[in-house]
């Protein structure tokens, strides 16, 4: 099987960009507010890889963290790209990779797959009556008629079009800090297997005897993603027997 991301770290920079493959929890420092729920507190230069292979730059690039869209700025107006022509992105120095319509950092790419994690708003943690940090259920419902401001629906997750960036701009610190959480996955055979040792020994075409085994053998620190790169190997070996047996 060729290199999952076709040499994501090749493509890139040939374009002169830099790829730093970051670990869980490093995201940059801003921390996103309910009147500008992205995960740069500014537009980023970044590359878009399409669907069809190809390049594309940009001056202004950004995640959403309500629903993972890549967003952009055209024209004075934040827009959110067509992600099913979007396959791969590096927004900053950051590299993503689009599963099931969600930009999924790229931790780590090994040459049967990746490690990814998703940034997104913790919405049981918004939910709370109280949920931390001092907010209230009153703010939190605050925060949801401000993201409906930018465009953003807070109880379904889904983006409007676009929204005036000047607008935007204008209440960018006006709001709250948003409860985040960050989850890590195997993304293997074009399948995506949350990164814990119940997940994988549960997950469909995996042998629960053979994970088993793996575990016991395999010394594996869930938080660190060198030592996650052997879990891969075995998942693309499980997904790989199940594919044959099948065919």
């Amino acid at each position: 099987m060729k290199r999952l991301f076709l040499s994501l770290c090749a493509a890139f920079a040939c374009l002169g960009a830099l790829a730093q493959y970051q670990q869980p929890g490093s995201a940059s420092l801003y921390k996103p507010l309910s009147t500008w729920p992205f995960r740069f507190e500014e537009f980023q230069e970044g590359v878009v890889r399409t669907v069809k292979g190809n390049l594309l730059e940009y001056s202004s690039l950004n995640v959403s963290v309500i629903d993972g869209k890549l967003m952009y700025i055209n024209k004075g107006t934040i827009m959110q790209a067509d992600m099913l022509n979007v396959y791969t992105a590096q927004v900053g120095t950051e590299i993503y990779i689009n599963i099931y319509g969600k930009l999924h950092r790229v931790l780590q790419e090994v040459e049967k797959g990746a490690i990814v994690d998703l940034t997104s708003v913790d919405m049981e943690e918004m939910g709370k009556t109280n949920i931390g940090y001092g907010i209230s259920s009153s703010t939190a419902s605050m925060r949801n008629t401000t993201l409906a401001g930018l465009g953003v629906d807070a109880a379904t997750g889904v983006n409007g079009d676009s929204v005036p960036l000047s607008q935007a701009e204008q209440q960018k610190h006006n709001g709250s800090v948003l409860p985040l959480r960050q989850d890590t996955y195997f993304y293997v055979y074009r399948i995506l297997v949350p990164a814990t040792k119940r997940d994988v020994i549960n997950a469909p075409g995996v042998n629960k005897a053979d994970a088993k085994a793996f575990f016991k053998t395999t010394k594996v620190k869930w938080n660190n993603p060198a030592t996650l790169v052997p879990v891969v190997d075995f998942l693309y070996e499980q997904f790989d027997k199940t594919n044959k047996s099948q065919q």
